[in-house]
């Protein structure tokens, strides 16, 4: 485990022994960051010195394979809290109140080293009194700075600067009643701590770059939670990816860190209040026992993944031309069968599940594409048959819902239900599961469909909730490993849907069951990993195509959704004869983009 950051590539290739030491890192069983960064860090440098590619769940070095992960240290938080409320720390913290001759108070808790940045705190609290004439004398800081390697010339140095920027801030801003800085360089007792951190109205990190930062969290854990203090938490500190509701700031950036720490201070209780709370939710179930858990049972094995590499970009270049040109070739004069996702493919990704609408303009042409005598098309999509009823209503398609559980000939007809088996058992476990996570994660939630769940994390923090969507399907896989389900990760969705639901069993059942379409050239088009079983799934030959960057074994891909509807309307023209449809211009040749 490296508690550390781990430097940029750029950084560390730097280094005379870099490759020493990423072999004797690999040849470890588990590697474990504190910060998804770092992570990202080391898979670059394994990339650019070893030449080794990781999926950023494992890594292979010849032989052997190190599993990696991501795992921020906490506390002991029922420790802290037990602690914070003892009549001991509670009568300290009194005194301390007494002896105070400002109204708000700012707390900094650092060992004296160059990366925690006290230097930049100093001179940010000078900035905040020379911004805010009306602080002076109502706001102060109290800097704790614990002794650490003072026999070193750096620290000595460094020490020299901290005493001098104290004195000038002192000596410009004080007055005989009030000193706007009280400097400590020492340690404290414990109860002494936990009483300073009760008093202070925000807590100020200003690191340079720090593994983690655990002031901050202990700050947070012994606050009251009906009037807390704010967290103003550097951006380069690890605690960044775990603590949502703090006001993040460049440390670097004086004038910014002063406004927040303004902002800060100015703070409504309701808002410290609710800030306060959704951490608190995180870290009562996230504490040092649990870190230390999740480092140790972790022992999932990522699934290897195609990469894709003989797939063909039909966007750009000659390969695209001619690529264009063999299905030109393929189509030509045949009846098609168009199998099609509806997010990312249909319609472009929404932050939200239910903003994602067919436009009426979109809606017109696929009805247009799909009523030509020689096309068939199939929605298949993982929504809900309420949904896809309204989005496709007057589109002459066939359906399938959730991955292929539920079929209709069209919007509106009666519905085929094509899994069966209990569901009660095996959601009530899911539910429970994807609550955990959705108390932790900020901004994600839980959608319930007839045959499945969906954990969202859209509007999540992204590398944070990223990895503890990796985590969450790691926890079903393993306890839904008997049950009748699958647990399929998509784009920023983590679902579990009941078996047998899923796109590539649905093809093979729709072309089992309708003959007459057996005969028919294929093309499906999606863009996440559920339709790769529907790629897997057709015949060949047959024209596959994934939307987006993304590894695949589909033959073609396209840029971008918005590609879809103008590709099949050139492709339906090749088949069936020429038809001049809308998007197509003369000869054959494509139109603009729309």
């Amino acid at each position: 485990f490296s508690h550390v950051p781990f430097p940029s590539s750029e950084i560390f290739r730097q280094l005379p022994v870099r490759r020493e030491v990423l072999e004797g890192i690999v040849h470890a069983d588990l590697i474990g960051f504190h910060d998804y960064s770092y992570l990202r860090h080391f898979c670059s440098s394994l990339s650019q010195v070893l030449g080794v590619e990781s999926s950023m769940l494992s890594v292979r070095w010849r032989d052997h394979e190190a599993r990696l992960g991501v795992f921020p240290v906490s506390i002991d938080v029922p420790g802290f809290k037990e602690q914070a409320s003892r009549p001991g720390v509670r009568r300290i913290q009194k005194a301390l109140q007494r002896g105070q001759s400002v109204e708000k108070l700012i707390l900094g808790v650092d060992r004296l080293d160059y990366i925690k940045g006290v230097e930049l705190k100093l001179r940010t609290f000078r900035r905040l009194l020379e911004l805010n004439p009306e602080f002076r004398g109502k706001v102060g800081l109290l800097q704790l700075a614990v002794p650490t390697r003072t026999d070193v010339p750096g620290y000595i140095q460094l020490k020299f600067e901290i005493d001098q920027l104290v004195g000038e801030i002192n000596g410009e801003f004080g007055t005989p009643n009030y000193a706007p800085v009280q400097y400590m360089f020492t340690s404290v007792p414990f109860e002494q701590l936990l009483a300073l951190y009760r008093l202070a109205d925000v807590l100020l990190v200003t690191s340079k770059r720090d593994g983690m930062n655990l002031v901050a969290l202990e700050y947070i854990v012994t606050q009251r939670s009906n009037d807390p203090g704010v967290v103003v938490l550097s951006e380069f500190a690890g605690a960044i990816s775990t603590l949502s509701h703090v006001i993040r700031i460049n440390p670097w950036d004086v004038d910014g860190t002063a406004e927040a720490v303004r902002d800060g201070l100015r703070m409504e209780r309701n808002e410290r209040v609710r800030r306060h709370r959704t951490m608190m939710q995180f870290l009562d179930s996230y504490h040092a026992t649990h870190w230390a858990e999740s480092f140790m049972k972790s022992l999932g094995r990522p699934s290897a993944e195609s990469a894709g590499e003989h797939t063909i970009d039909l966007t750009r270049g000659s390969a695209a031309r001619q690529a264009r040109e063999r299905i030109r070739q393929l189509l030509a004069d045949q009846d098609l069968l168009i199998f099609l996702d509806y997010d990312g493919t249909m319609v472009p990704i929404a932050e939200k599940p239910e903003l994602a609408t067919l436009s009426p303009a979109a809606k017109e042409r696929f009805a247009r594409l799909v009523s030509l005598a020689h096309v068939d098309a199939v929605v298949v999509s993982g929504r809900d048959s309420e949904f896809l009823e309204q989005q496709l209503a007057g589109i002459p398609v066939s359906v399938a819902a959730e991955h292929g559980a539920q079929f209709a000939f069209r919007p509106g007809s009666d519905w085929k239900r094509l899994v069966h088996g209990e569901k009660r058992r095996w959601r009530a476990i899911t539910r429970r599961i994807m609550s955990d996570y959705t108390a932790r994660v900020p901004g994600s939630f839980i959608e319930r469909k007839r045959f499945g769940l969906c954990w969202h994390y859209r509007q999540s923090p992204q590398e944070f909730a990223a990895y503890q969507a990796r985590k969450l399907k790691r926890d079903l896989d393993i306890a839904l490993a008997n049950l009748p389900v699958s647990v399929i990760a998509g784009r920023r969705v983590l679902e579990v849907r009941a078996g047998g639901a899923d796109k590539g069993s649905f093809v093979r059942w729709y072309l089992e069951n309708h003959p007459e379409m057996r005969r028919r050239t294929i093309i499906a088009i999606g863009d996440d990993r559920t339709d790769e079983d529907i790629f897997a799934a057709v015949r060949r030959p047959s024209v596959t195509i994934r939307v987006g960057a993304a590894p695949t074994s589909a033959e073609y891909r396209i840029e971008s959704q918005t590609q879809v509807l103008e590709l099949l309307e050139e492709f339906s023209s090749y088949g069936g004869g020429q038809l001049g449809l809308p998007g197509i211009g003369e000869n054959g040749h494509q139109a603009p983009s729309v």
